[in-house]
């Protein structure tokens, strides 16, 4: 029929009943869970099948405009970070963007631009008063914007928005019309590699060239100890590992600062052998204790992902987590003297 549109959008209750007797059966075992593992197991099955009710009552037309309309919160949460906005949010009540504006010096404009999206992606709680006037427009914290002001989740978000975005966006799809539709196999020639222009270079070999991005990236992987590694430390019984001949029991390649390593040493503080920690000298903590390890032989993976060197995490007669470090030789470990260090950024 001529100027009628789509069909209304009207899921069946047939659809909707079983999702929703299903969540309240998980909220029902939630509440009478006798410990923690049971608690997070009624969690995950009420976030699984709310997500199936969202989807259930969500029109295509909605969620595709979500799609296209999601690099834009990524934006704005951006500018929001620029100004310091959330610092302005009181911790306990609203602010109007009225004084909002005077305190980052912005227009009142400008910043009803940034709440009218993050209010919709609901990281802010937006009130909007019977008056028309803007800067009445008042807006406070919901627990997701709290947690955005860590320095360390602002960092993850940074690492991403502007490093690993751009990348992305200066490679898709120029680098797999080079390369072919296929993960890349050539860990010095990967989309990264591309997007900035060059050849036979890795991630890091890039990365380090940027000193402020190199630091982004560095805090941006201590936020894992801000989301509670004390769990995952738990979720696999590392304290029944068996050491090699040479006494290491565990290697995390890549694993930053040591926070992985650290929440298993909390969660097994009787694990037999050595904790090994193998990253870029740039990612070790100051004041480490240097001490080459006698030659491990990793395997071929394993050694094409390696970086520059490699930390022993162990116990200081101090109390303090000192880390041990190697030179990387033909995916090989020599073994030298040990030197203590007492120095930053060593």
């Amino acid at each position: 029929m001529s100027g009628s549109g789509p069909p209304p959008f009207e899921p069946s209750v047939e659809l909707l009943a079983p999702l929703s007797e299903s969540i309240q059966a998980s909220i029902a075992q939630y509440s009478s869970a006798s410990n923690p593992a049971e608690k997070a197991l009624a969690l995950k099955a009420i976030q699984a099948t709310s997500s199936k009710l969202s989807l259930a009552t969500t029109s295509i037309p909605r969620r595709f405009s979500e799609i296209n309309l999601r690099p834009y919160l990524n934006v704005t949460l951006r500018l929001a970070f620029e100004i310091r906005l959330f610092e302005t949010i009181p911790s306990n009540s609203s602010i109007t963007i009225e004084e909002a504006a005077s305190k980052v010096n912005a227009s009142e404009e400008f910043i009803f631009r940034l709440i009218r999206v993050l209010g919709a992606s609901e990281i802010l709680e937006v009130f909007y008063p019977e008056e028309t006037s803007i800067g009445l427009v008042s807006f406070s914290h919901t627990p997701i914007s709290s947690f955005l002001l860590s320095p360390l989740a602002k960092a993850s978000f940074r690492h991403h928005f502007e490093t690993m975005l751009p990348a992305q966006l200066g490679s898709v799809p120029g680098y797999y019309h080079k390369y072919g539709f296929k993960s890349p196999e050539d860990h010095k020639n990967v989309p990264f590699t591309f997007a900035h222009g060059t050849v036979d270079e890795g991630y890091f070999d890039i990365l380090v060239k940027d000193a402020e991005k190199l630091t982004i990236f560095n805090n941006a992987m201590e936020i894992m100890a801000v989301l509670g590694l004390k769990s995952l430390g738990t979720m696999y019984a590392f304290d029944q590992l068996v050491p090699n001949k040479d006494g290491i029991a565990l290697v995390d390649i890549g694993g930053g600062k040591g926070h992985m390593l650290k929440a298993i040493q909390a969660a097994y503080p009787e694990m037999r052998g050595k904790l090994v920690l193998e990253d870029l000298k740039t990612c070790n903590l100051s004041k480490n204790r240097i001490e080459l390890l006698p030659e491990i032989h990793l395997p071929r993976l394993a050694r094409q992902s390696l970086l520059a060197n490699l930390i022993e995490y162990s116990t200081s007669d101090e109390g303090s987590s000192p880390f041990q470090a190697t030179d990387l030789r033909n995916g090989t470990f020599g073994a030298t003297s040990r030197a203590d260090t007492s120095h930053e950024g060593h």
